[in-house]
């Protein structure tokens, strides 16, 4: 008996391992949800902040609009994943964090100005994020919830990229 325990354990050891050496690869297209979900909630945060810290009308249109839209493309993403038993993070990835931190920072027009240059960034960034994995993606699904989200990104870079444009008052 006493062969074969150490041959169990020695089967044990060679498994956990070959478990603590490895690294869990993240599948591409949970990739995409993780960035796509950080995406639009990092969008509904900075919303929430323009909401309480704009003094521009135009900047505070601008985060009712993206925050009506990222409401409903998260909720579009959360759907699908759940038919598809995928799984979507509730944490923000470092560039949503940090744009929140300096924005945060700022009061006034300072701070509506680097909002609304923040969101023509941030739009455009996403629309090449989502046009990626509506071109390339690996699941169909995906593929077609990300080309179905690109005409609202790209029009909400746009807007945003306009307002930047206007002289402020």
């Amino acid at each position: 008996m006493k062969p074969l325990a150490s041959w169990v354990a020695a089967i044990a050891l060679v498994g956990v391992g070959a478990l603590v050496g490895a690294v869990p690869r993240r599948s591409p297209d949970q990739a995409f949800i993780d960035r796509a979900a950080s995406i639009h909630e990092g969008q509904l945060d900075l919303a929430r902040l323009a909401g309480r810290k704009a003094t521009n009308e135009e900047a505070r249109r601008l985060a009712a609009r993206l925050e009506r839209q990222h409401r409903a493309s998260l909720q579009r993403l959360l759907d699908l994943a759940a038919r598809n038993d995928l799984i979507v993070p509730n944490r923000l990835q470092d560039p949503e964090v940090q744009r929140f931190k300096r924005l945060d920072r700022l009061k006034g027009l300072p701070f509506d100005e680097a909002y609304v240059a923040a969101m023509a960034s941030v739009e455009a960034s996403a629309a090449a994020v989502f046009e990626e994995e509506a071109s390339a993606g690996k699941s169909g699904a995906l593929r077609a919830y990300a080309a179905g989200e690109l005409p609202m990104l790209r029009s909400q870079a746009a807007l945003a990229r306009r307002d930047l444009e206007r002289p402020r008052r």
